[in-house]
């Protein structure tokens, strides 16, 4: 944390570094965290919604696709 406050602190009004470590033990970046966290959101919506909308988008193009009776 104390490397964060820092970084900061020594920045200014300027822009941290993408790279900028925000922990020393996990070595990870600040868009590394969002990105993970992004991915989880995004697979749980995927998981609930995507076999819905699949099957819509089948039986609507079936349809388009299906001679008039």
């Amino acid at each position: 944390m104390k490397d964060l406050q820092t970084a900061f602190s020594v920045s200014g009004n300027k822009a941290i570094p993408s790279d900028t470590v925000i922990s020393n033990g996990s070595g990870m970046t600040i868009e590394d965290m969002v990105r993970t966290e992004v991915r989880a959101m995004v697979r749980t919506w995927m998981d609930a919604h995507l076999p819905s909308l699949v099957e819509i988008l089948v039986r609507a193009e079936i349809a388009r696709l299906r001679p008039n009776s």
